[in-house]
């Protein structure tokens, strides 16, 4: 019998948190449904895929102080 429980939730990750803060952050008023997620999304995908490196660069730099 399998007793693991899987709980899907929104952020799922650290990416979509942040994505979500700055989306969040941003003034929305008399934005579409359509633009607040092209705002979403291209923040997600920026963090995602310009920022690969992001995480190695931060635990370089904290391993090396």
């Amino acid at each position: 019998m399998n007793n693991d429980i899987h709980l899907n939730s929104f952020p799922d990750s650290d990416i979509q948190a942040l994505a979500m803060l700055y989306t969040q952050n941003q003034d929305l008023k008399g934005k579409s449904a359509k633009e607040i997620a092209e705002i979403y999304f291209n923040a997600y995908y920026e963090l995602t895929y310009k920022h690969k490196s992001l995480r190695s660069d931060i635990r370089q730099k904290f391993k090396n102080s």
